[in-house]
């Protein structure tokens, strides 16, 4: 395979509700049909009147006729389609690429839980998560005009998953999933789906040695129950000039609740990462680079925590960004997030373990912050950089253009028969304190830059490939130019026979497989709805 390998394009597959774990699980056996009929129209009902009183866009609900024959995905799928034909009012709900929606952000799961993740399935305010622990996968076509047969690319293992167990790492190339080679596109869906979407069984992957042309042994890998840690990587960088840097790769704004309904629950990932920002303070670090290229949002509090910990005490009091409603809601009072200050609103005004104020203790007070991004980068993420741009502060991206997610959602669960399912359907615009939330097509970079979970060493014909750490700033396109940056105080303008994706890919190309989703902007619950 190595002889007549071609590594001409890079197609990224983004697991995420979006871009993440938090896709709908592989369907259960469904119910017989006349009981699944019963239980569609009552899902259909639940989420029609959440939506005419909750939706941004909710007049426009009103005038739809609903059907509530159809299976609870079709329904909803079909009501935010009429909405959009009522002059696409609700643009803002969903990704655009070239001019067309590539999905709806609203969104319904149904999780069969277990004793371990029961109540706690939402990104965002969750401990555990269920499943192989894969967050990210792209795959390389071998054949000619992008076809198959293909491997697939590991991009990102969440630690301590079942997969980070398997010894599974980014930049691991995968040849055959359960006994079946990658060669068509049928096996390639097949594929993905069951390393992204399994919450439960066994999946056996083959990888792939480029250097070796070998295929290895079948390695299985068993879905569990496992600690979903945003906080992934967090090191100190030094640069020949004496500056430290840190450097923080954090994987979603989830503030990980022992009980996320519940006002005197513990946000335990905030705590950790306040935390991880008090090593960095012992280390005396003078710049940040922050990875959010894989991050697809979460919690609110926990953005306005990280915005607190980067910028400090000069910002206090200062708002970071704030809510708006439907015109129905005029009357609730918006949820204001200020930096360093607790966040108490009217659904839990004794939320004791309040991350916000803590923060400020640990902060680093910088003058800058630079941001690695890509089009996975959504929600919560996107609010760090529009938040704190709104307060003046300097926040520098190297990557590509984000995912433009300045909508959120305020989810509902319920339970109908064996299932929990879990509403989220868009219900808020966030702005920062200029009032700004304009950013529906993404941030563009500062600096554009590819972003690859491998490298190559070449030496004429010859080459070894090689897989890509997090946090290695000789090779990571996306880092190398951050540390440009940062040592030289200029933004740094890539020249195609100097960058890193040249040095190392000879000019790969990244493209899409299928749209990448985004994780909801959630917020605590509102305890009189």
């Amino acid at each position: 395979m190595r002889s007549g390998i071609v590594l001409a394009s890079l197609l990224a597959l983004v697991v995420a509700t979006g871009c993440s774990k938090d896709e709908p699980t592989r369907p259960e056996p469904d119910p017989k049909p006349s009981e699944k009929e019963d239980t569609d129209a009552d899902i259909n009902r639940w989420m029609f009147d959440y939506m005419k009183t909750h939706y941004l866009w909710n007049e426009a609900v009103k005038k739809v006729k609903p059907d509530y024959s159809l299976g609870y995905e079709k329904f909803l799928d079909d009501v935010l389609k009429k909405v959009a034909a009522q002059n696409d009012v609700n643009h803002d709900d969903g990704h655009w690429e070239d001019g067309e929606r590539s999905y709806f952000y609203s969104n319904i799961q149904r999780y069969k839980a277990s004793a371990a993740t029961a109540g706690v399935q939402t990104r965002g305010t969750r401990k555990q998560a269920e499943g192989l622990g894969i967050e990210m996968m792209f795959y390389i076509p071998l054949g000619e005009n992008n076809s198959g047969p293909y491997l697939f690319v590991v991009a990102a293992v969440t630690p301590g998953s079942p997969a980070d167990k398997a010894r599974l790492k980014r930049g691991d190339l995968i040849s055959r999933v359960d006994g079946t080679a990658l060669t068509t596109d049928a096996a390639l869906n097949k594929g993905w789906e069951k390393l992204m979407t399994t919450e439960s069984g066994t999946v056996r992957v083959a990888l792939y040695d480029i250097n070796t042309d070998k295929t290895g042994s079948d390695i299985s890998i068993t879905a569990a129950p496992y600690d979903d840690n945003p906080i992934w990587v967090r090191k100190t960088l030094d640069l020949p000039n004496k500056v430290k840097v840190g450097y923080l790769c954090y994987m979603s704004f989830n503030a990980g609740f022992e009980d996320p309904d519940d006002s005197k629950s513990t946000p335990h990932y905030d705590l950790a990462l306040i935390y991880a920002f008090e090593e960095f303070r012992k280390e005396g670090i003078d710049e940040l680079v922050l990875d959010l290229r894989y991050n697809g949002g979460g919690h609110v509090v926990s953005s306005a925590v990280l915005a607190t910990l980067i910028a400090g005490d000069a910002y206090k009091g200062k708002v970071y960004a704030s809510t708006t409603y439907n015109a129905d809601r005029k009357s609730e009072t918006a949820d204001v997030y200020k930096l360093g200050v607790a966040q108490y609103n009217k659904t839990s005004p004794e939320y004791r373990h309040d991350p916000i104020a803590k923060a400020l203790a640990s902060a680093l007070g910088l003058m800058r912050v630079y941001v690695l991004c890509t089009g996975n980068t959504a929600s919560a993420s996107e609010l760090v950089v529009n938040g704190l741009r709104g307060l003046g502060f300097e926040v520098h991206l190297i990557g590509s253009t984000t995912n433009g997610k300045n909508v959120g959602m305020e989810p509902r669960e319920k339970v109908f028969g064996d299932y929990t399912y879990d509403f989220s359907p868009i219900t808020f615009y966030i702005e920062n304190a200029e009032g700004k939330r304009d950013y529906g097509n993404g941030f563009k970079p500062d600096v554009e830059a590819v972003d690859r979970p491998f490298y190559e060493v070449v030496d004429g014909d010859n080459y070894e490939y090689h897989p890509l750490e997090w946090g290695d700033a000789e090779h990571d396109e996306l880092l190398f130019y951050a540390m440009q940056w940062i040592e030289t105080g200029a933004k740094p303008v890539p020249a195609p026979e100097k960058t890193a994706a040249t040095r190392a890919f000879g000019g790969m190309q990244l493209r899409t497989l299928r749209p990448a989703r985004v994780q909801n902007m959630v917020l605590l619950p509102r305890s009189e709805e």
